[in-house]
């Protein structure tokens, strides 16, 4: 690999670091979204729990544990992807 490569590179990977930390602030409001919901549901009085108000509270705790659990995924993708591209500098 020459130098100019090597420089590329690197730029990419200071990119995509910058780019991880955003989509960690974004999965850390995700995950207080969730759990603050979440909190909302547990709480609900008895009289609700089979309304529409309930449905909708329940629907979006697990939307947001799936868009949790897929910015992880993503998170750990991306880590992968600059493990490689590092590798590829050496």
């Amino acid at each position: 690999m020459n130098n100019a490569r090597r420089k590329e590179l690197n730029k990419a990977i200071e990119m995509i670091n910058q780019g991880l930390e955003m989509i960690e602030e974004a999965k850390d409001i995700v995950e207080t979204c969730r759990d603050e919901e979440q909190e909302y549901l547990d709480n609900m009085p008895e009289n609700l729990y089979y309304s529409e108000k309930h449905d909708i509270a329940e629907n979006a705790v697990d939307a947001l544990e799936t868009a949790y659990d897929n910015l992880e995924e993503a998170v750990n993708q991306i880590e992968e992807s600059t493990d490689h591209i590092e590798c590829a500098t050496e």
